[in-house]
């Protein structure tokens, strides 16, 4: 699971890198984005894009993020693996991690 991806940039020249160098992983369960600010979402398009993903979930706050996360928010969707987790939603909780949306 990867949580967040940094700024535009970031995905390819950080996170991939670590990804794939440091930790030898060649896809992911989940990656999840925490909320619509560029810090957080930026780098994940370049993620999506170069790996291989089970589920995306983010938040539906477009708005919020404007242009580029709405651009971001159509790549996960084109990806077809989109979940929006509801409150109390245990369903992609991944053995033996439990997770839990709280709020």
């Amino acid at each position: 699971m990867l949580i967040d991806a940094g700024e535009k940039g970031h995905g390819k020249a950080d996170v991939l890198p670590t990804l794939k160098r440091c930790y030898g992983i060649k896809n992911l369960d989940y990656v999840v984005v925490t909320h619509p600010h560029s810090d957080h979402f930026g780098g994940m398009p370049e993620v999506l894009n170069e790996m291989t993903v089970n589920k995306a979930i983010y938040d539906t706050g477009d708005a919020l993020g404007g242009k580029a996360y709405i651009r971001y928010a159509n790549i996960a969707k084109a990806t077809g693996k989109r979940k929006i987790p509801e409150l109390g939603d245990k369903a992609f909780a991944a053995a033996p991690v439990k997770i839990e949306v709280l709020a």
